[in-house]
């Protein structure tokens, strides 16, 4: 068993020493027997019967090198309480067992793959037979195999030595002979080690860094997926340095102890169902489950269990201060669903999903579109393997233009033909039918204004949840965000994904929200700067130039179910408390600058998701209510009224006096690596406690986004245009936010910017 090593020999201490220090040692001298192959016999019985003289572990040990191993070994008992066991032999577990059904299961799986084995290998098996199982277990194995038809017509006997019971079930129950034959591998020791789930999850985590870590020590390294083995072959050096250092891996693990009894309460209350499924896919954490809802979580690298109950909590993303309402067109005639493939720009939980996007099939653009879905699904392999293809038709099917494109270019001739004649003009007419869905499109939103306006001015629900009093938040505010309302379709492996019907097109269907439009970049940079909307053309380009970019951190915080002793009652009332988004611009040397720093509550955000199939784009209309956890700053006059020199020295300076009444702001900013100059990597700590109302909750945090921002103009209203960087978790997109009157939250307010929006997406190509 690798989790207790013996003593290493004196001659290969410094070896074991070098293992034990992490640095990898791989033999550099040349083996006798490689020296000259030629004049290799295979060792003879009188060789082994020699007499041996056998020392005291005290009479060869090596005391210094003992007394370095002696500490190593108590520290790593003071780290590890737990070891791995790990069971290994030259060719199996070496500790017998005391079944006999299984001993002679064990026994079975020495049986070589061949019929001839050289005679190194043959007397290299037989050894190992002798030393891994008992007399007994050999006997059984023997009468066992004894009393099958195959092997009854040879004699019955179990006398001997095991020696002797080794060589009887080599070559008479398996029928294997040695040979004269020798080749390098005979030269070789080949060691399979058995390892149980947890541990073969751990090895093949991290990207296989492990077992890239473990071939540099020389070794073939191999797996036997359906016995859980991994099998090491090489010198007798590199497969003990191997060992050695696979259980160092092994043993060196960081696990802890979860309850997720109240997270799956949230989870059934939000989803209706409990899954760690896509969490595994994202960490490199095991969940090992010890009863009905605690779980040891098991990984190599501590930061992957923080990670693994951030994401937990960004999945789940729960979220009483958030209404959200989708309004579907009026009428699905001419609408389909369209395929949605852009990962990169999703976050984590999104991503490898069945989305699709609601568009007109008959509006110019998504012909090509069509053309493309119908191929897909004609040269698919189902559709291949049930039609019976004729190379005629094929052929001359190819010579044809598409149907679609042939009726259009007929048509067009059609047109131009009857302008030649002077019946019409040379110009065939806009396509009224696309005109006619815009224009109701258009109508549909007006009519619904006062049914939006009534939805996302509701914060009636707060009565019930926790925040803010009212005299700590922030007018109210609207704003609408360009994007594509995103379907979800049923899981399938096919190349063409089954889409969703459209008879269960409903506002109570599960649907995502994207703001990554595409090409909407280009008609944002071609409008006014909000800030400077007299300058030309030509300056703006010049100042577009010098990166007018601003640059700001958005951290979000949600309220956090990891907390010890308290009580299910007290962690529900936690969870009711509103999100917290921390703000804060970044210098010239990518650093956060302390006095821009904002932390907001989001008391109340209401979405109100219209779906415009006949455009190029969604909106998500949202009307948000925030509070400001920070007190305002006191008057200059009105600071500093010590008089003592000891006050003086001891007073806050005014730029930090705002942070009094959070204190875990100043834990929290001295605990985190906030650089994102990309010279030192990131750090931020797992969770925050901010004071509300006199009380102190504590956050956890969820994620953090970097964000590059330009304001502009569209009819003297503000549009926000960022890039959004989110991480390899968060995605990389674009975001374009029209921003209401600040001041007011009027119906006719809201009319205005929804008009002013779709102005623009009209002009979107």
């Amino acid at each position: 068993m690798l989790s207790r090593i013996p003593r290493p020999p004196l001659r290969r201490s410094l070896q074991t020493a070098a293992v034990l220090s992490n640095k990898t040692v791989i033999p550099s001298i040349i083996l006798d027997q490689l020296k000259d192959t030629s004049s290799l016999a295979a060792p003879t019985a009188s060789i082994r019967t020699k007499k041996q003289i056998f020392l005291r572990p005290e009479e060869f040990r090596d005391r210094r090198f003992n007394r370095y191993v002696e500490d190593i070994e108590r520290s790593s008992k003071d780290l590890r309480k737990e070891p791995f066991s790990i069971a290994t032999s030259d060719l199996y577990p070496s500790t017998p067992t005391t079944n006999s059904s299984s001993s002679s299961a064990t026994i079975e799986s020495f049986k070589p793959t061949g019929n001839t084995l050289s005679q190194i290998k043959y007397d290299q098996l037989k050894l190992e037979l002798v030393d891994a199982f008992k007399h007994s277990q050999l006997s059984k194995y023997l009468n066992d195999m004894y009393s099958e038809p195959a092997y009854s017509k040879f004699k019955k006997s179990n006398r001997g030595n095991k020696r002797v019971l080794a060589e009887r079930i080599i070559s008479k129950i398996w029928g294997v002979q040695p040979s004269g034959e020798l080749s390098m591998e005979d030269l070789l020791v080949t060691k399979r080690i058995k390892l149980n789930q947890i541990q073969l999850f751990l090895l093949l985590s991290e990207n296989g860094y492990i077992i890239k870590y473990l071939q540099r020590s020389g070794i073939k390294l191999s797996f036997n997926i359906r016995d859980d083995q991994i099998e090491f072959q090489g010198t007798s050096n590199q497969v003990t340095n191997a060992e050695i250092i696979l259980s160092s891996i092994l043993n060196n693990t960081h696990k802890e102890k979860i309850d997720l009894s109240i997270i799956k309460q949230f989870y059934l209350k939000k989803f209706g169902e409990f899954s760690l499924a896509d969490l595994g896919r994202n960490t490199e954490v095991f969940f090992n489950r010890l009863d009905e809802d605690n779980y040891e979580l098991i990984t190599l690298n501590n930061n992957q269990i923080k990670r693994s109950k951030r994401l937990l909590l960004w999945l789940l993303n729960y979220n009483e201060h958030s209404k959200s309402h989708l309004v579907l067109p009026d009428s699905t005639e001419d609408l389909s669903f369209i395929p949605y493939q852009d990962d990169e720009s999703l976050s984590w939980n999104n991503r490898n999903q069945n989305l699709f996007l609601l568009k007109n099939s008959n509006q110019q653009g998504n012909i090509s579109n069509k053309t493309f879905m119908n191929d897909l699904h004609r040269f698919s392999d189902k559709a291949l393997s049930r039609e019976r293809l004729s190379y005629e038709s094929e052929v001359e099917q190819a010579k044809t233009l598409p149907q679609e494109r042939e009726e259009s270019v007929l048509e067009d001739e059609s047109w131009k033909l009857l302008g030649e004649l002077g019946i019409l003009g040379d110009e065939k007419p806009k396509d009224e039918m696309v005109l006619e869905s815009k224009k109701s499109e258009t109508e549909s939103i007006s009519e619904n204004i006062d049914d939006i306006y009534s939805k996302i001015t509701d914060f009636t629900y707060r009565d019930r949840l926790n925040g803010l009093p009212d005299s700590r938040l922030n007018n109210p505010i609207f704003t609408v965000t360009l994007g594509n309302i995103l379907y979800q379709g049923e899981s399938s492996s096919e190349l063409v994904p089954k889409s969703p019907s459209k008879d269960l097109l409903s506002e109570n269907m599960d649907f995502k929200f994207n703001s990554n439009v595409p090409l909407v970049n280009d008609a944002v940079l071609s409008l006014p700067l909000y800030e400077y909307p007299e300058l030309s053309i030509k300056e703006v380009n010049h100042f577009l130039n010098k990166d007018p970019h601003s640059y700001v951190i958005q951290l979000k915080f949600l309220p956090s179910p990891y907390i010890e002793a308290k009580e299910q009652g007290e962690i529900h009332n936690q969870m009711k408390y509103p999100p917290v988004e921390i703000w804060v611009d970044l210098n010239d040397r990518s650093k956060p600058d302390i006095d821009t720093m904002n932390i907001v509550t989001v008391e109340g955000e209401n979405n109100c998701y219209v779906s415009l199939p006949n455009s190029k784009s969604d909106m998500k209309i949202t009307c948000q209510l925030s509070g400001n956890l920070l007190e305002e700053s006191v008057e200059e006059e009105n600071q500093h009224v010590e008089t003592s020199l000891s006050d003086i020295l001891n007073s806050t300076p005014s730029r930090y006096s705002r942070f009094k009444s959070q204190p875990g702001i100043n834990t929290f900013l001295h605990n985190a690596k906030l650089d994102f100059s990309g010279k030192v990597p990131t750090s931020i700590p797992s969770h925050i406690d901010f004071n509300i109302n006199g009380e102190v909750v504590r956050y956890h945090y969820i994620n953090v986004t970097y964000r590059r921002q330009m304001n502009f103009s569209w009819n003297d209203r503000l549009v926000q245009f960022n890039i959004v960087e989110g991480g390899s978790l968060g995605g990389r997109k674009l975001e374009v936010n029209f921003v209401g009157d600040l001041e007011s939250i009027e119906k006719d307010e809201l009319e205005a910017l929804v008009k002013d929006v779709k102005g623009f997406i009209a002009e979107l190509k």
